[in-house]
């Protein structure tokens, strides 16, 4: 049980950070123009993931649903895999153009901390989880 409540912990941060960066790119790219899509929308995109990524894991680090913590927190992995994976797809010379500096550190990092999210999701998901827990029901024996 401590092994889930670390990688829960590990998710928890990933979420923190990510909902932090998700708000500071929100609110540059608001100052630089008005949004395309309409707001609800683009409430959604920047914020369900790492929300549903917090929620996931403090849900397992409180022992408290855990298995919908888990749950909660797949398809936040895998959104998050899918925001960062889709950068390294190869790049075409108009894109070279654009932007001529590789920050290839960054995309280790970023790669790195994907993985482990990753790793830290089916870790959780894998560890077994009590069955019946003790509510107090069965505490008395029958007579």
């Amino acid at each position: 049980m401590v092994k889930t409540r670390l990688v829960a912990g590990w998710l928890l941060l990933v979420g923190i950070v990510w909902l932090f960066i998700a708000a500071w790119v929100m609110l540059v790219m608001s100052g630089i123009s008005t949004p395309a899509v309409a707001v609800w929308l683009l409430l959604t995109m920047y914020f369900a993931g790492p929300i549903a990524l917090i929620i996931g894991s403090s849900l397992v680090i409180a022992r408290r649903r855990s298995r919908v913590g888990t749950v909660l927190a797949i398809p936040a992995c895998g959104w998050l895999t899918w925001m960062i994976a889709s950068d390294y797809w190869p790049r075409t010379p108009a894109n070279d153009a654009i932007a001529p500096m590789q920050y290839d550190w960054l995309f280790i990092a970023l790669a790195l901390i994907v993985i482990v999210s990753d790793v830290a999701v089916i870790v959780m998901w894998r560890t077994p989880k009590p069955s019946n827990p003790d509510t107090g029901a069965n505490r008395w024996p029958l007579c």
